[in-house]
């Protein structure tokens, strides 16, 4: 039997992570909390206001902003890194914004959260950072 490489576990810990991040810590929430953004920037805009009024907003502004772009600038590194044929951006890109579509419709279909065209805007924006990342990383030194 062959073994999977390392980043392949890597891989597969981080999408269930993720999943559950996104989808089932809101299973055991008390009531859904459904609704829908489909104005680009309105909440990016909301967030960077709050930026401005306090402590308390503040935390709160910059746990939304930073998270939606840091959690997906693992998938960023991790999926070219696992997958070979995800390191050119022609078949990387496409891929990452189904992904991003499909869990904002399943957000939106479940009321497991709130689909929002804002969110897919950072968590694009983080997962094309990791894509740098991987592509700075792995660059082959000069001969």
């Amino acid at each position: 039997m062959k073994k999977a490489p390392i980043s392949k576990w890597i891989f597969l810990i981080y999408l269930l992570l993720m999943v559950w991040l996104l989808l089932g810590e809101r299973l055991l929430a008390p009531f859904p909390s459904g609704g829908q953004n489909l104005i680009p920037f309105s909440t990016i805009a909301s967030q960077l206001a709050l930026l401005k009024r306090g402590r308390y907003y503040l935390r709160f502004a910059m746990v939304n902003l930073a998270g939606n772009l840091l959690m997906f600038l693992p998938l960023g590194y991790l999926l070219p890194r696992t997958f070979p044929r995800f390191r050119k951006f022609l078949s990387f890109f496409p891929l990452v914004v189904l992904s991003l579509l499909l869990v904002e419709g399943i957000q939106y279909i479940t009321m497991l959260g709130i689909a929002d065209v804002d969110d897919v805007i950072l968590n694009l924006f983080g997962a094309l950072m990791g894509f740098g990342l991987f592509k700075f990383t792995s660059r082959q030194p000069a001969t």
